[in-house]
């Protein structure tokens, strides 16, 4: 986790509706690896919350289109 904040790929502003029903603007950080095992590559998503980051998933670069969605503030 701590490899994909400091080397981040693209970085996503998208708005999320919370718990409560109201809209939250939230960062998506993704991270590109290259699975050895799997031989294929792999991009992590990590969600910022208020104080810490969340590992929310990984998945084949392949689906990578199907996670950018909002605004990129950022991109390698």
């Amino acid at each position: 986790m701590k490899s994909t904040l400091q080397d981040l790929f693209e970085v996503w502003l998208s708005e999320y509706i919370n718990e409560k029903g109201e809209i939250e603007l939230r960062k998506t950080y993704i991270g590109l690896y290259k699975d050895k095992d799997l031989s294929e590559d792999i991009f992590l998503i990590l969600r910022q919350e208020k104080d810490s980051f969340i590992l929310w998933n990984a998945y084949p670069a392949k689906n990578i289109d199907d996670y950018r969605k909002g605004q990129l503030l950022y991109k390698k």
